[in-house]
């Protein structure tokens, strides 16, 4: 999986690809700050403590940002805990410091506080489930779709499928635990109507 700009060959998911995943999230009660958990978790693998003292939010932002949104507020995340809501409150400000502050999650998530800092406790997996994801795994699918629909995908002379949706998916929250990731996220195929992916050009990307 590579920024879809930097190759000269890429598989790019499809508009109808990106706008299922937008509605399979939006249909299940998923709450903002599991933004915040994966984030953290993609940072805490680096670091064998768990702690995280750089969370670098800024990381979120070619997976969050909609051009043509309400004014200042150019981020979109299909995840809230209403299903029934109007969609507006998938939109919010590029503050993603404030948005994710201790301060803002200590409610929902704090159990991604340790010490005064962010950090996976063990133990994390089943409170995440509880707190964040309602007892319901999510869509990994339907995460790969969206947050992923501005990178390219390369596989060895065939299209790319939902599979390797969930792969690129894990692969940048560094989900390498198979364990963790399926108590996490569920990955069954959908069974669509259309293409996941479409094929574009040099000339198309330049």
């Amino acid at each position: 999986m590579d920024d879809a700009t930097s190759s000269a060959t890429a598989h790019l998911l499809t508009i109808d690809a990106v706008k299922w995943g937008i509605g399979a999230l939006s249909r299940q009660r998923i709450h903002p700050h599991f933004l915040a958990y994966l984030q953290l978790h993609r940072r805490a693998a680096e670091n064998p403590s768990g702690y995280v003292d750089e969370p670098r939010w800024a990381e979120l932002r070619p997976l969050l940002e909609v051009p043509g949104g309400p004014p200042k507020k150019p981020n979109y995340r299909p995840l809230w805990t209403n299903i029934d809501n109007d969609g507006s409150a998938y939109w919010f400000n590029g503050n993603l410091a404030g948005s994710f502050a201790q301060s803002s999650i200590r409610t929902t998530a704090g159990f991604l506080i340790v010490d005064g800092h962010y950090g996976l406790a063990p133990g994390h997996v089943e409170q995440v489930v509880d707190s964040l994801l309602y007892g319901s795994p999510a869509p990994a699918v339907a995460m790969g779709a969206y947050f992923l629909r501005n990178f390219g995908f390369q596989t060895a002379d065939v299209t790319p499928s939902t599979s390797d949706i969930v792969q690129g998916f894990r692969e940048w929250f560094r989900f390498d635990d198979d364990d963790e990731f399926n108590q996490i996220f569920e990955s069954v195929e959908p069974q669509v109507d259309f293409p996941w992916f479409e094929e574009l050009s040099t000339k198309e990307l330049s």
